[in-house]
């Protein structure tokens, strides 16, 4: 797991059809290199771009790679919202923005019983970031708002964030028994924590 602050995050989404798409292929057989070849050479993932297709299938091999074997294994069997759950948890792995939104607000969200999530909340989040790292620091208040946008829109489309007015309800998350311990054997227990809101 290579996780890091990246503000790259701004043009990366859930692309859940496309994460379960590569998922598929992999199970199919297709290596990782043959993915990203046939997205270059066929465009397989429909982006707008062969410029896009080239990135975003570059970002979907290296979600599905930070994946454990066994997460990978179990996809198939999930139902669509835990399925849903691994493509954000591959975004996780890869990213300590997102991870640890998830952990410090998403996850004391459910654990304290408010499940709102305020603009201010956020903020206030990537505030503490700020302070706490060089890298957070260095971003302009526009690329804040971008990242902080991202990480939401992501949330919105596993179903884990509801737009209301203007505020975020928070859902909670039901986490497949066979996905909790497939995290858990994978030294991945925070991760589980933060995606079922517990202590």
């Amino acid at each position: 797991m290579v996780a890091k602050y990246s503000a790259g995050i701004t043009s990366v989404r859930l692309w859940f059809k496309e994460f379960k798409q590569c998922l598929e292929l992999y199970h199919e057989g297709y290596t990782i290199v043959e993915i990203k070849q046939a997205s270059d050479d066929e465009n397989i993932f429909q982006f707008s771009s062969t410029a896009r297709a080239r990135r975003s299938s570059r970002n979907l091999t290296q979600r599905l790679a930070a994946l454990p074997d066994d997460v990978v294994e179990l996809f198939p069997a999930l139902d669509i919202e835990n399925q849903k759950l691994v493509a954000l948890l591959s975004i996780m792995l890869l990213n300590q923005f997102v991870n640890e939104f998830m952990y410090e607000v998403y996850r004391d969200e459910l654990i304290m019983g408010d499940r709102t999530l305020e603009d201010r909340e956020a903020n206030a989040f990537l505030m503490r970031k700020q302070v706490e790292n060089e890298q957070v620091a260095a971003w302009t208040e526009q690329t804040g708002k971008r990242v902080l946008g991202s990480v939401k829109g992501m949330l919105r489309e596993t179903g884990l964030l509801e737009r209301h007015g203007d505020v975020d309800r928070v859902n909670q998350a039901f986490v497949d028994r066979r996905l909790a311990e497939a995290l858990v054997q994978n030294n991945l227990s925070k991760e589980l924590a933060a995606l079922q809101g517990r202590v």
